[in-house]
């Protein structure tokens, strides 16, 4: 069974989940940074921003990151992480926008990029690691519609 992109981006937020409640170190564990969907190839006349969200290297890494830093505030690997997946999505953001993705897109990985930024700092303030989880879900229901990822 192959799980589909909003699947997926679940899934990376209940690993987070759970790694947020089974921390043991103030080391988190390394991410490869591999693309969030190798070998995915957009279909005829899907926009750019869908391969630029497929290639996105650090996306895998949120979920570990926002565990590691519920464990540890100010967590300098996990900060890193999380601002290394944001700069991924502003690139997708910044895609989006040449394509004219639709504005509930552009609105959602706006919000994501957002709510990443402010995790990367260092803690999570109230509501953040909601913030990030709904910007998961949103963002790849949204794309998923116009980018076909394999389900």
């Amino acid at each position: 069974m192959r799980i589909g992109w909003p699947g997926v981006l679940g899934l990376l937020i209940l690993l987070g989940a759970s790694a947020a409640c089974s921390a043991q170190s103030s080391a988190p564990e390394a991410v490869a940074a591999a693309p969030a969907l190798p070998g995915y190839g957009a279909p005829a006349g899907a926009p750019a921003f869908c391969a630029v969200l497929a290639r996105s290297p650090h996306l895998a890494g949120v979920a570990p990151a926002i565990g590691a830093l519920a464990a540890e505030a100010g967590n300098p690997d996990a900060q890193r992480r999380l601002a290394d997946a944001a700069t991924d999505l502003d690139a997708v953001l910044t895609e989006a926008r040449r394509d004219h993705a639709d504005a509930a897109l552009d609105a959602a990985l706006e919000g994501l990029v957002a709510a990443l930024s402010s995790a990367s700092h260092g803690s999570l303030a109230a509501g953040v690691p909601e913030r990030v989880r709904a910007g998961l879900d949103a963002v790849g229901t949204l794309a998923q519609r116009v980018c076909e990822f394999p389900t």
